[in-house]
């Protein structure tokens, strides 16, 4: 732990008191650190990774074996998508940050001239990275026409921007890593049972109209759209990411010691 703090250190140290162009060399510094104790402890990020199209490939084996024709998966790719995206940006983005403040390094940022928010924008191309795979799996095993594959990515990027804009306020406020893992487990939760999995409407009238208000469940119903080979909703996802990306400017700027 002393020895990945004294790397730190050593990459962020000579930045005191540069201009915005050398504090932005001290950001890709963190992001090259930060790929470092990737490859030094890669496990994390390898669970983070497999999980997700584990996932996919489950579902997709399901539709072999029961010889439906790409059905099933075509028709849970828009929740499983939804799930997976929100749940693999947050994780990328809050569990790293939230470990770095438990080992003191974010407090160590605060005596050299970059913004303590300066990590979570070294993570932020590695959450969009795992976002980036888990999409292009998951449209790949629903056999995404060509057609509409630009406004699949589209959703798919809204739907990342709502797991950054979560990640970066919940690694700028958790204390622990800890904290972050629990709401790991509470977000794809949140997102499954809002997104359609459980028929409200049945005892609760009016709750599909109102669950569709959700974010989550606005994208994931666009998708759905989108693969059956609709229009794209790019009104409604521009207006959604536009919200995930101010929220995780929030995290950034308001990330505590």
């Amino acid at each position: 732990m002393m020895q990945g703090r004294n790397l730190l250190r050593a990459r962020v140290a000579h930045f005191r008191g540069q201009s915005f162009a050398q504090t932005l060399s001290g950001v890709l510094a963190l992001h090259r650190a930060a790929l470092t104790e990737i490859r030094r402890f890669p496990v994390t990020t390898v669970l983070g990774l497999a999980i997700p199209l584990a996932t996919i490939l489950l579902i997709t084996a399901t539709d072999l074996l029961l010889g439906a024709a790409g059905e099933i998966t075509r028709s849970s790719m828009p929740i499983l998508l939804a799930v997976l995206l929100v749940t693999a940006s947050f994780g990328a983005l809050a569990v790293p940050v939230a470990e770095a403040r438990e080992r003191g390094t974010v407090r160590f940022l605060a005596t050299v001239p970059l913004h303590r928010g300066a990590l979570l924008l070294a993570h932020t191309p590695i959450a969009l990275t795992l976002a980036l795979v888990v999409a292009v799996a998951g449209l790949a095993a629903a056999r995404t026409p060509p057609s509409a594959i630009p406004g699949a990515f589209a959703v798919c990027a809204g739907l990342c921007a709502i797991g950054l804009g979560l990640g970066s306020v919940g690694g700028a406020l958790a204390r622990r890593g800890s904290q972050v893992r629990a709401l790991g487990m509470i977000v794809p939760a949140a997102v499954l049972l809002t997104a359609g999995a459980l028929p409200f409407e049945a005892f609760l009238p009016g709750a599909d109209w109102v669950l569709g208000y959700v974010p989550t469940t606005a994208l994931a119903y666009v998708l759905a759209d989108t693969l059956a080979g609709g229009r794209p909703g790019l009104g409604p996802t521009a207006w959604i990411a536009a919200g995930g990306l101010v929220l995780w400017a929030v995290g950034v700027t308001r990330c505590r010691r």
